[in-house]
């Protein structure tokens, strides 16, 4: 199992911002790394907006290292970029309830302009944050995209997302001069988008729009023998099998602490992308899933459940984790 969580704190964990900040995939379907490569020089004439093309481009489920960062190095950090609605490309990460990173990229109205902007929110020990940027420089050509915040500019947040090939990104971010993270990522799975995109170029608003609805997903894990000592239950979406060997890379994944005696434990993810998945729980008795990417001998589990999640409201998937590794 590809998969190691904590890296989603790095990016939620800015300083709070200077006074005054503002705190439908239908027919005509493109594969996300069709025709995107650094050399396309789109120039996003398609919205009418500088810097679109990088939407497009963004759309997958990207894994790398996240390096440099206030809480040091991360061997992994994943993203899974999807569209929400004709115009807003989302993705969620979650370590836990009080822990999560979400961005967002649309085209919002500053200053009476209209242009591309990128939004990193989510919570961050409990914490809700959303910083709000916009693109600055861009350059199809190359695959750079320059972001930086609204309204403090680019010495406060100085973000770039810049690609060298279909599948390869450098994701490079700055709060205060400082850096804050190091993100080299590779697209492990393409992702359809609306041709083009966004499918309806309107802004989303003035920069104080609320994030989109979307469903959520609360899993009951239930296994048979109680715990003779406090463990981690996790809960992992994936696209792919995990099933035999655990190489599958989650979309969303969630953990939650369960105590000694215990034989359930409930876990929500909130803002999932609509689509069909398998689930896969693992009562993590050992407490070493987090490290060794993969369940160790004495945890018990629950491999690639279907679960098709709507656009909307809340599926209720109930696993039995029933094998335990010998």
């Amino acid at each position: 199992m590809r998969l190691l969580i904590p890296a989603v704190l790095l990016l939620c964990a800015c300083p709070p911002p200077p006074a005054g900040a503002d705190g439908g995939v239908d027919g005509g379907l493109v594969e996300a790394d069709a025709g995107v490569d650094a050399g396309t020089g789109d120039a996003g004439s398609d919205a009418g907006v500088a810097g679109v093309a990088l939407m497009t481009r963004l759309a997958g489920l990207w894994v790398g290292p996240a390096r440099m960062t206030p809480l040091g190095d991360f061997p992994i950090m994943y993203m899974d970029f999807r569209p929400v609605g004709p115009g807003f490309l989302f993705a969620q990460a979650d370590l836990d309830v009080a822990d999560n990173l979400r961005f967002g990229i649309s085209i919002e109205t500053y200053g009476g302009a209209d242009v591309l902007a990128y939004r990193n929110g989510g919570l961050f020990q409990g914490v809700l944050r959303d910083s709000r940027t916009k693109l600055v420089e861009s350059d199809d050509a190359a695959g750079r995209y320059r972001f930086c915040s609204v309204p403090q500019g680019c010495a406060y947040i100085d973000a770039t997302f810049t690609f060298s090939g279909a599948a390869d990104l450098v994701f490079d971010s700055k709060v205060r001069g400082t850096q804050h993270v190091l993100w080299t990522a590779q697209r492990r799975e393409s992702r359809p988008v609306p041709a083009p995109f966004p499918a309806t170029p309107g802004s989303m608003g003035d920069g104080t729009a609320p994030w989109p609805a979307m469903a959520s997903v609360q899993t009951t894990v239930r296994w048979v023998s109680p715990l003779t000592q406090a463990g981690t239950v996790w809960v992992l979406l994936t696209t792919t099998p995990c099933a035999p060997a655990f190489t599958c890379v989650a979309s969303r994944s969630l953990r939650v602490e369960a105590a000694a005696g215990a034989t359930s434990a409930t876990l929500t993810l909130l803002a999932v992308h609509a689509g069909d998945y398998r689930l896969t729980a693992v009562v993590d008795r050992t407490r070493t899933f987090g490290t060794r990417l993969a369940p160790a001998s004495g945890d018990s589990l629950a491999v690639d459940q279907a679960v098709t999640v709507p656009a909307s409201g809340q599926v209720n998937p109930d696993v039995l984790a029933a094998y335990t590794l010998p």
